[in-house]
């Protein structure tokens, strides 16, 4: 079963305040977790909406301001 629900997207950099995309594979890494453990949901013209229901228990990986990618230890 996944541990990880992996939420690609767009981030303003702390650091120098420019826009960023940060994929999923991307945030796999900067997380340190392994691809097996994790579900990734991208958000598209053709994805229906997200409903956290369906992830019930899974903690969220998604891009950072702050660049801190320790895992968070709060599931959904």
């Amino acid at each position: 079963m996944a541990k990880f629900l992996v939420l690609p997207g767009v981030v303003y950099s702390q650091t120098d305040g420019q826009r960023h995309w940060v994929g999923a594979f991307e945030l796999i890494h900067l997380y340190g977790v392994d691809r097996a453990d994790c579900v990734i949901r991208q958000m598209g013209l053709h994805e229906p909406p997200l409903n956290l229901d369906s992830y019930r228990g899974m903690i969220v990986l998604e891009p950072r301001y702050d660049g801190d990618y320790t895992l968070p230890e709060e599931p959904l």
